[in-house]
């Protein structure tokens, strides 16, 4: 079986759901059996067709991970089609320069938290803040904020995980500002340890992650 062709096969059409027969079906035309040959051997593999994708689920959820497929059986394959708007976001992402995804950490503070006062730090020579801001505190029958609470954020991109160094560089800069949330954005995963260490290095203070 090979997923990648299955995948295009899910991709250029409109549906979320499939007759999973008919799917492996049309893989085993593509790889150029002719139609009788194609369908003994989808009837052969469905099973463990269906064993595969419900793997891949389950990796999927336990990694927190987004994943194409919802539910297969030898009957029916439901896909998710924003699967394929998550990964063009990614490698849009992926394809960034690193000061335009510094600027996009600023962009998503804003509209994430509506937050005010936005800047992004110079390049160099920031002490390891990217982007900082304000979110105002107000009631909704006051017009002017009571408060503000100060945002300040790095953001990373690596091809791996954000592991411990990182962290705690950030939260020993992030420690000494006037603040009560921190930040730390990253394009892909952290270690999984280091929301506990970050959590215990800021203390009280509201962490994100």
């Amino acid at each position: 079986m090979n997923l990648d062709i299955i995948v295009d096969l899910i991709k250029q059409q409109k549906a979320d759901k499939f007759e999973t027969r008919d799917l492996l079906t049309e893989q085993f035309k593509l790889k150029g059996f002719n139609i009788f040959q194609a369908a003994e051997k989808a009837e052969n593999n469905i099973r463990n067709f269906v064993e595969d994708i419900q793997r891949i689920i389950t990796e999927s959820h336990n990694n927190n991970e987004m994943s194409l497929f919802k539910e297969a059986t030898q009957s029916i394959t439901i896909v998710n089609r924003n699967y394929f708007i998550v990964l063009d976001l990614r490698n849009q992402l992926q394809n960034l320069k690193w000061q335009d995804f510094e600027d996009l950490c600023g962009v998503l503070m804003r509209k994430c938290f509506k937050a005010e006062s936005i800047s992004i730090t110079k390049r160099s020579g920031d002490g390891g803040v990217d982007f900082m801001g304000k979110i105002p505190f107000k009631s909704e029958y006051a017009t002017a904020p009571f408060t503000f609470i100060e945002l300040y954020g790095q953001a990373k991109r690596y091809s791996g995980n954000v592991d411990r160094p990182d962290v705690q560089n950030f939260t020993g800069v992030a420690n000494g500002q006037k603040k009560t949330i921190n930040i730390l954005r990253n394009y892909l995963y952290f270690a999984q340890h280091l929301t506990l260490v970050l959590r215990q290095r800021t203390k009280s203070k509201k962490t994100i992650l």
